[in-house]
């Protein structure tokens, strides 16, 4: 495990990052703000089969990682639990939030996948999650690219079955497609630049985070304008009543 960030104050969020290297700290730290612990725990490629289980050859549980925080950033409690991960970091997060741990919020870039033909009951912990963001109850955002049919449902596939969003329109690096309800956000991206789901994306779906976090339901809009500034943002919300879809551009 590596300290991207000590924090500050006697109760400070933990935050835990899977599968990004230190090129990314800044970034990351500069989303989510000065005063959150954050932890980074990324293994090699060859080794991701550790993110899904915990011990020696496994990741650390919460419980454990906060103790390791506390130990080299002071002693602190802990406040809210934001889980992030990347491409296959999404195999920590998902063996954290299938062992019955529930975060504040979850930010995954282009990683969650599940195998053909795509079972609800795989995907159930997933699911129950994004009901309770759907509500506002929770946070989650996630992210998907068009790559191409593998052995394993594509990010956007199981990011379908997960939400049951239609998820039909891609938009680019500049210009995502946005899809939301309540606190479930999706990001849709057209290709496959992967790498740049996490490097260049991920940090501002965590501003998109923490502003739903600290702002509440509306101020999707406002980070959706803010967070993409390039060009116009396509934002497709899904209306709570009747599931009428609405587009509009940000500015």
């Amino acid at each position: 495990m590596r300290l991207v960030q000590a924090g500050a104050g006697a109760r400070r969020d933990l935050v835990l990052v899977y599968h990004l290297n230190a090129t990314a700290d800044e970034d990351v730290r500069a989303a989510i703000g000065p005063g959150a612990c954050i932890v980074n725990e990324t293994v090699p490629q060859a080794q991701i089969g550790a993110y899904g289980s915990f011990g020696p050859d496994g990741i650390a549980t919460v419980t454990d990682a906060l103790a390791w925080a506390q130990g080299e950033a002071g002693a602190f409690d802990r406040a809210r639990l934001i889980l992030i991960g990347f491409s296959a970091g999404y195999i920590a997060v998902r063996t954290q939030l299938f062992s019955g741990e529930d975060p504040d919020a979850i930010v995954i870039a282009d990683g969650i996948q599940t195998p053909r033909p795509g079972d609800p009951a795989a995907v159930a912990p997933w699911t129950a999650y994004a009901n309770q963001a759907r509500l506002g109850a929770r946070v989650f955002v996630a992210s998907h690219t068009t790559q191409g049919p593998t052995n394993l449902m594509s990010t956007g596939e199981t990011l379908r079955l997960i939400t049951g969003f239609a998820l039909l329109q891609t938009g680019t690096l500049a210009s995502p497609a946005i899809t939301s309800e309540g606190k479930l956000v999706v990001l849709s991206f057209m290709g496959n630049d992967h790498r740049a789901q996490g490097y260049v994306v991920l940090p501002r779906m965590l501003e998109t985070a923490m502003r739903l976090l600290d702002e509440g339901q509306g101020a999707l809009a406002a980070v959706a304008s803010k967070a993409w500034p390039m060009v116009g943002v396509v934002v497709l919300a899904l209306a709570a009543v009747g599931g009428v879809m609405l587009a509009r551009r940000g500015r």
